[in-house]
């Protein structure tokens, strides 16, 4: 038979090998959470990494874009750079004919105002034989010497 020693020291290894099969089971399913989280935890990092590099790609390629279209306004600059002595001599240019075509029509108006003065305009002879009716008079409307379609001749 057993003694009361043996069965008391039985029951404790028993209880204490229940208690340890109970922190073994308890283990076990910590260590089967833990592997599962691990797995996901890899999976959302492959995931992840993923996004990373089309994110990445995305920047890039609106890098280059960006780099494309600043070449391009760099050269257009360059061009207008180019042209603006170009255009910087015909404004002056057209401002010299400005000037010049100013102080011919101030000529012209002076001579003008002399044949006015004079009392008759040799020009408003010569007009008539031209242009044909002698519309402009200084500027103003007169009347033609010669009749319009509907034989008035008046304007």
């Amino acid at each position: 038979m057993i003694s009361i020693v043996e069965s008391s020291a039985f029951l404790e290894c028993n209880t204490s090998n229940h208690e340890l099969e109970i922190v073994r089971s308890e283990l076990s399913t910590r260590l089967v959470t833990a592997e599962e989280q691990l797995r996901q935890l890899k999976s959302w990092r492959k995931e992840d990494l993923k996004e990373n590099v089309r994110v990445v790609e995305i920047f890039a390629t609106h890098k280059n874009t960006w780099q494309a279209e600043e070449r391009r306004l760099l050269q257009l600059i360059d061009v207008a750079n180019e042209e603006m002595p170009n255009l910087r001599s015909k404004i002056e240019e057209m401002e010299r004919e400005k000037a010049e075509s100013k102080r011919r029509v101030e000529e012209l108006e002076e001579m003008i105002g002399f044949m006015s003065r004079r009392g008759g305009c040799e020009f408003e002879e010569e007009e008539n034989q031209f242009c044909g009716c002698g519309l402009w008079k200084f500027g103003s409307l007169k009347k033609s010497r010669y009749p319009l379609e509907n034989g008035d001749f008046s304007l």
